[in-house]
């Protein structure tokens, strides 16, 4: 078992921000696991992962046969405060972590300095990348401040080309009912709205010791699980993502249908 992980941190601004990823292998189910080495602390710091093959450009400039088993890897850099960018390593390859090919618009590069944005998007933390077989489509779901919520690209590639704008498939403040502020899809049902604004629930926790009363809660973490999927090939796709929420701090399940029409 191979794993991606987020560890370590550096201060900006009196915030202590994620500082790189790394990878580790279990030989034992997961119960500890082998540090193998550094990924990034440039633009790969979160990543969301993907297996799939390589052709084209990339089995050439890899120099590999085409149909040979690679590693997508998506990935954004600071904190809340990055693009998505893509990278590409053959599978076999996976522990020495290199070579790396990082997809830099119009081309490839083997220096991750030169990573470019695959859309316009300046404030993505995690994110989650997955191939959907039914629409045919790479589907990336990431939480982001402007728009607020939950969001989704698509795209037929893994380099692209991303649609925009994006599509909101999670609006914790939409209300069932325009009269009812208490109403939202999150905020008043599983998302603490604080009481110093209006009283709607009582799900708020105590994890700093006391209880977080007066403390908004927040959406962001949206990971695909893709053999939950279903659909109609061409039609639309039925996804499930886990969401955490900040307020009570908890992981959710979440559900949402995408139809062809918004890709």
């Amino acid at each position: 078992m191979y794993v991606f992980f987020s560890t370590d941190h550096y201060a900006v601004d009196g915030r202590d921000l994620m500082g790189r990823s790394v990878l580790g292998r279990s030989d034992n189910d997961g119960y500890d696991y082998v540090y193998i080495g550094e990924f990034s602390r440039q633009k790969f710091i979160n990543v969301s992962v993907e297996p799939g093959t390589a052709h084209g450009d990339i089995a050439q400039i890899l120099g590999v046969p085409v149909g040979t088993p690679v590693l997508w890897i998506f990935g954004s850099g600071r904190y809340r405060a990055s693009s998505v960018y893509l990278s590409v390593i053959r599978l076999d390859r996976i522990e020495l972590l290199q070579p790396v090919l990082y997809f830099a618009g119009g081309g490839w590069s083997t220096n991750e300095d030169d990573a470019a944005p695959l859309f316009c998007a300046s404030d993505v933390g995690e994110l989650s990348a997955r191939w959907n077989p039914f629409l045919s489509r790479w589907l990336v779901t990431y939480n982001s401040g402007n728009p607020r919520g939950i969001l989704m690209r698509s795209a037929p590639h893994a380099w692209g080309p991303w649609t925009s704008p994006p599509v909101m498939i999670f609006d914790p403040g939409t209300l069932a009912d325009p009269n009812n502020p208490c109403s939202g899809a999150g905020y008043g049902r599983f998302m603490h709205v604080p009481w110093n604004v209006r009283r709607c629930d009582q799900v708020q926790d105590d994890l700093f010791g006391s209880f977080r009363d007066n403390e908004w809660g927040g959406e962001y973490g949206p990971y695909q699980i893709t053999r939950y999927a279903s659909g109609s090939e061409g039609n639309y796709s039925q996804i499930w993502f886990t969401m955490s929420t900040w307020n009570p701090y908890q992981s959710m399940l979440m559900t949402t249908t995408i139809t062809h029409d918004l890709l």
